[in-house]
């Protein structure tokens, strides 16, 4: 049987933004779920069928709040409601961490890192390793 893909509307998609930028705000580093993330619809189109619902009214109250207040208004719905807010929540890592976006922040900050040679790793096991070809599969 072919999912069918939930439809949203206009500010379904913009309190579905603000849900998912209050769990995933960004920062100078990283970018907010909603930008990350691109269309809200990804992230209710990957949560389970019996959590949208609870997707879209958790969304839509908690951008009916004050930005402010939103960030304690989350933390109770984790509270009062934990497996749906986990899986939810779960989604909307994979989501994010999954995009374009996220994906070349990461590869970004591993290249900026520092490329001096570990204390702790020995170059000349990589060596043996790599000439003996330990570790290879072989079919």
């Amino acid at each position: 049987m072919a999912k069918i893909a939930p439809t949203l509307t206009e500010l379904q998609r913009i309190s579905l933004a603000a849900f998912c930028d209050v769990l995933l705000p960004g920062d100078e580093h990283w970018p907010a779920a909603s930008v990350a993330v691109g269309s809200p619809d990804a992230v209710l189109e990957a949560v389970q069928p019996a959590d949208q619902t609870w997707l879209r009214d958790e969304a839509e109250a908690i951008a009916a709040l004050p930005p402010e207040a939103r960030s304690t208004a989350m933390e109770a719905r984790e509270l009062s409601e934990p497996g749906c807010f986990g899986r939810v929540l779960a989604v909307l890592y994979a989501v994010y961490y999954g995009s374009t976006l996220v994906h070349e922040q990461v590869v970004a900050l591993a290249k900026a890192g520092p490329r001096e040679p570990s204390g702790t790793f020995d170059t000349t096991l990589l060596q043996h390793v790599i000439a003996t070809q330990a570790g290879r599969r072989r079919v």
